[in-house]
């Protein structure tokens, strides 16, 4: 690793898992289309230039292209990246960067512990900073590839060694 948390480099960005998640999502939305109340009200041929048959076609158009194309967007926007001894997770609705000098600990978790947490990740990376009780950063690890994963928690595993080396220095 060096002497220099600076020396570090890393990218990842979503694996696999969005889209088997966006190809569930599209079976789902055509199943939905089938199955729905509005697929039941089938259109006669007459009907297609209507402006019912446009609705018709325009609903079952947003359930089947437009919900995946989302989940889609949604899962590909996040990213990890350690760059100039910096770490950053990138999501769809924002950036968190903490320096990997101020990195004390970190967890993986999974579930959820009550209420306080639905607004977590269900499996997720925790790591903290200078402050001990709430973590710096979570990553929503669902998205990310096994392998990119395992790369970064030995990338945490040497920084947080090497913390503690130079603390007690």
């Amino acid at each position: 690793m060096g002497s220099n948390l600076n020396d570090i480099s890393f990218f990842m960005k979503a694996g696999k898992k969005p889209f088997i998640s966006g190809g569930l999502a599209w079976t789902l939305g055509y199943i939905l289309v089938i199955i729905s109340d509005f697929s039941k009200d089938r259109l006669s041929l007459d009907q297609f230039g209507s402006v019912e048959g446009y609705l018709y076609l325009l609903k079952a158009f947003a359930y089947i292209y437009f919900i995946p194309a989302i989940i889609f967007i949604w899962f590909l926007g996040f990213r990890v990246i350690i760059e100039d001894g910096v770490l950053i997770y990138k999501t769809l609705f924002g950036i968190k960067e903490l320096h990997l000098e101020n990195i004390s600990k970190y967890n993986i978790q999974h579930g959820y512990n009550g209420w306080n947490n639905l607004r977590k990740p269900y499996f997720r990376l925790e790591i903290f900073g200078k402050r001990k009780k709430e973590p710096d950063v979570m990553l929503n690890l669902n998205v990310f590839g096994n392998s990119d994963c395992k790369q970064l928690f030995d990338i945490l595993k040497k920084v947080v060694e090497f913390n503690e080396v130079e603390k007690k220095k």
